[in-house]
């Protein structure tokens, strides 16, 4: 497919009358909008030249005009899209934030191009380029769940008398707390104006935590990565030691 292609088909998708979700055609006729005027030399010099397969790509550029751009037809367009779903857009390769409602919004721009070019392969394409380092997170995520949550935090957290409990590992406090059957580990160190986190939730009765997820970032890809290492490092072996350092904590659900 040419450019002028991938516009026409963005173009008439965003017009049609049916078969979209909220603010999806907003971001269609926004993307027309700014590939119609992306100089590409390719697709200008190469009679053969495809844009398809470059199209995951192009949307980070993409995106970052429409999250900042002040020309008047960007500004018109994300305010109508920020106005559909009552919030504002967000930085969807930003760690930093709601997990779940990112990871929504990816999805749904996958179905978009999956919707427009009828090409089943948009989704997982689109969701490797905005979802890298949340996907990067999931995994640390899934070697602490490995390491130290089946290797004793699940017996200290499900043996309880309190819904929480605490520990410190370095610069690092691991808070956990159960309620309604889920429990959410907060991983935490002091920070200016607030405190670093990163939140996990999952089911409070399953120490393989199948379906473990990110909840809520409130750092850097980094910090949040060291802080899970920084309680893989410190957790002992020993259950006793174990019980020593992470202690039930009633002050956690307000901490």
């Amino acid at each position: 497919m040419k450019k002028a292609a991938l516009v026409g088909s963005l173009s008439r998708y965003a017009e049609r009358d049916t078969g979209s979700t909220k603010g999806q055609k907003t971001l269609a006729r926004f993307l027309a909008h700014y590939f119609d005027s992306l100089e590409i030399p390719a697709d200008q010099n190469r009679g053969h030249w495809s844009i398809d397969q470059y199209i995951p790509q192009l949307l980070l550029g993409a995106f970052e005009v429409f999250r900042t751009s002040e020309d008047e037809t960007v500004r018109q367009l994300r305010a109508r899209y920020e106005d559909e779903l009552s919030r504002p857009f967000m930085d969807l390769t930003d760690i930093w934030g709601d997990g779940v409602e990112k990871a929504l919004a990816v999805q749904s721009l996958g179905y978009l191009f999956n919707d427009v070019f009828n090409a089943d392969w948009f989704p997982s394409r689109i969701n490797d380029v905005f979802n890298a380092e949340q996907n990067l997170l999931q995994q640390v995520l899934y070697k602490f769940l490995d390491r130290v949550f089946s290797q004793g935090l699940f017996n200290i957290i499900d043996t309880s008398p309190q819904r929480g409990v605490s520990g410190t590992f370095g610069e690092t406090t691991l808070r956990g707390y159960v309620i309604d059957g889920r429990l959410m580990l907060t991983f935490a160190r002091p920070g200016e104006p607030m405190e670093h986190s990163a939140s996990f939730v999952c089911g409070d009765d399953d120490p393989l935590v199948l379906g473990g997820r990110v909840q809520h970032v409130d750092t850097d890809l980094q910090t949040a990565i060291a802080m899970i290492n920084d309680v893989m490092t410190g957790w002992p072996e020993d259950s006793s030691a174990q019980a020593d350092i992470l202690k039930y904590d009633d002050n956690v659900m307000t901490g």
